[in-house]
């Protein structure tokens, strides 16, 4: 038989189920130990900048690629303090940040434009033309305004060689 609302078995009583405060600190403790650390890494400002502004007022150009980057007024000292390298080990790292940055843009660039050229060219189902006929449309317009970062990374590869 069920039990029922009335039998034994509900009317007893847990024992042992309170809270625990010891519970509490092991999982809270860490919790706030991290969100700690996070905050204090989150605050760490980059040490350059492709833009000039206030508080990257120093131009530097990297020897390879000639990139244009701008560095706070105690860059030299910072760089030996952050990383312990030298400035031209720098300039490679903003280099690959760079050409890394472009690349993935360009790559992002050229499926939307591909996506684009694909939709133009599908027949138009809902104007009453036949599926076998192409949608009369300039290709280059519907690619939109090309591909500036595939630009930019062709000309900025071309400087090297």
């Amino acid at each position: 038989r069920g039990r029922g609302v009335g039998s034994k078995s509900s009317t007893r009583t847990r024992k042992g189920g309170g809270f625990s405060w010891v519970l509490l600190l092991l999982i809270a403790v860490p919790v706030l130990l991290a969100a700690v650390w996070f905050l204090q890494v989150g605050e760490e400002t980059p040490l350059y900048s492709l833009t000039e502004s206030g508080e990257y007022p120093v131009e530097r150009v990297t020897e390879k690629f000639r990139v244009h980057y701008y560095v706070p007024r105690d860059f030299g000292g910072l760089l030996r303090a952050s990383y312990g390298i030298g400035s031209a080990a720098f300039d490679r790292i903003v280099e690959r940040e760079v050409l890394r940055a472009l690349q993935e843009r360009c790559a992002s660039e050229k499926h939307t434009s591909n996506y684009r050229g694909k939709v133009a060219k599908r027949p138009r189902l809902a104007t009453g033309e036949p599926t076998g006929q192409q949608r009369p449309s300039n290709i280059r317009g519907a690619e939109g305004p090309g591909l500036p970062a595939c630009d930019e990374l062709e000309k900025l590869l071309s400087t090297f060689v």
